[in-house]
């Protein structure tokens, strides 16, 4: 147990210190719903592995749906893998090649009116018309948490402009940094011990995401890096059998949205009075708007 604040509470934002607190003396606590909450890396990274004893459900406790009603995350296996067969066949890493010409288009086409007009709001006008078959709500957060990011620093912002083959690294530091998605809930289905901790079956476990991503797994882990060598090696996207099947398509509508941006876009600065807001759903990180006044990149003729 622990005397921090609620890790789940985002309200404020992330709760950053307070996870950091959670991982230094309490890895494994109780938050004020009950839940467990998993604080480090490796523990968050062996419990996603263990598809049977932790089962994803974000439902209260005691809620049983009918099995044709089941979210992906929900499904238990072997049935999962036969379903997620049928979904890597059409939205598997070898296949959402296809779609960039569509997402680049889309992307341009936006740009063309936000460009026009200079002083827009990213989140509805550039960023939610993006995502396409990977989930609607986290790859919004992703592209609003990366170019949320990379607005605010002007030298970021440049330094990718000036070299677009740094932008994959980019989307991949976004989502260590800033999740779209800081915890994952799981139903515990049999007693378990972990860091010593009792977690009796029938509990909810919260896999802390964004406190795993800040873990001393990463060097100066509190620092947006370019550099990073397990740069990829992020719990954004879940781990083990239960990996997220869209990852690889949010990836690359983040890695387009970000490319053309900084193609069109020669500068962009976010409103002086700005404070960011987080949407409305507990299990979510990303802001609500991101007001910015943008200027026009001169286009090669």
């Amino acid at each position: 147990m622990s005397d921090a604040a609620d890790p789940l509470d985002v309200s404020g934002g992330v709760p950053y210190e307070t996870l950091e607190h959670l991982r230094q003396v309490c890895p494994v606590s109780r938050t004020v719903s009950g839940a467990y909450f998993l604080a480090r890396y490796d523990d968050v990274l062996a419990a996603a592995k263990d598809v049977d004893l932790f089962r994803a459900s974000f439902r209260e406790p005691g809620v049983v749906v009918l099995p044709e009603e089941q979210l992906i995350s929900e499904i238990p296996e072997p049935r999962h893998g036969r379903i997620r067969r049928i979904i890597n066949s059409a939205i598997a890493q070898h296949r959402v090649g296809r779609i960039e010409p569509f997402a680049r288009q889309l992307c341009h086409r936006l740009l063309d009116d936000l460009l026009r007009r200079r002083h827009v709001e990213l989140v509805h006008d550039f960023i939610t018309p993006i995502p396409l078959i990977s989930g609607n709500e986290t790859t919004r957060h992703l592209i609003a948490n990366l170019l949320s990011t990379v607005c605010a620093d002007r030298s970021l912002f440049e330094r990718l402009a000036g070299d677009p083959d740094l932008i994959p690294a980019a989307v991949e530091e976004s989502l260590r940094f800033d999740p779209p998605i800081h915890v994952l809930m799981r139903n515990c289905t049999a007693d378990t011990t972990i860091d010593g901790v009792n977690v009796p079956a029938g509990s909810k476990v919260a896999f802390g995401v964004a406190s795993a991503n800040r873990d001393r797994h990463y060097v100066d882990a509190d620092t947006f890096r370019l550099d990073r060598p397990n740069g990829r090696e992020h719990l954004s996207f879940g781990s083990g059998p239960h990996v997220c099947p869209g990852a690889s398509l949010a990836r690359l509508e983040g890695r387009i949205a970000l490319e053309v941006f900084c193609e069109r876009v020669a500068s962009a600065r976010i409103d002086q009075d700005y404070m960011r807001e987080q949407v409305p759903v507990f299990w979510a990180n990303g802001p609500r708007s991101i007001p910015v006044t943008i200027e026009p990149r001169a286009r090669a003729r």
